[in-house]
């Protein structure tokens, strides 16, 4: 509740701020906002579902056709997803319901994670992307993320400060005040 989600879709270009401008690289967002969207992949709290297969909702209006099946693996793999998947008698074409309602939570937000890393973008935002995960899945797929230090930026948005102890700078909301902890 103290804006954490509302500062980053605004970094984002998701929301336009009540003053000031956002910069990119001196570029006022606003003037470059789909070319700077295009390099971000966002896993919000609250991701959408669509009543169709695992596939497509990791694809999420891609091209079928122009499927990177490497990329694909390796996203799945990322999310911790494939040996559930494996296991499955339709595989990724397993269809999972109406808002994934014939999945758990933490394989909905797995999913959500396959998504943002099929797309491969420079810039990674997770929104409490694992708080609905178990604890042992949890600390596998951060390991994951931290692993991708140097070659993406990566921000996560959390409450649970454990989850930080490995990110390069730390920031705290705190009655209305932006606060640098590292």
């Amino acid at each position: 509740g103290s804006g954490k989600s509302t500062l980053v879709k605004i970094i984002m270009g998701l929301i336009e701020p009540t003053n000031g401008d956002v910069l990119i690289d001196g570029n006022q967002l606003k003037n470059i906002k789909y070319k700077w969207q295009k390099n971000i992949s966002y896993i919000p709290q609250n991701f959408y579902i669509l009543d169709d297969t695992i596939l497509e909702n990791v694809l999420f209006g891609e091209d079928k056709t122009k499927l990177d099946n490497k990329l694909l693996q390796e996203a799945l793999k990322f999310a911790s997803l494939e040996k559930f998947i494996n296991q499955l008698p339709e595989k990724l074409n397993t269809i999972v319901g109406p808002n994934g309602k014939k999945l758990s939570g933490g394989q909905l937000q797995r999913l959500a994670i396959a998504r943002a890393m099929y797309q491969n973008t420079n810039i990674l935002v997770f929104d409490e992307a694992t708080n609905s995960l178990d604890k042992k899945t949890e600390e596998e797929i951060l390991d994951k993320i931290y692993k991708l230090k140097g070659s993406k930026t990566i921000i996560i948005i959390t409450h649970n400060y454990k989850i930080l102890d490995k990110c390069d700078k730390i920031y705290k909301i705190e009655s209305e005040k932006f606060i640098q902890i590292n």
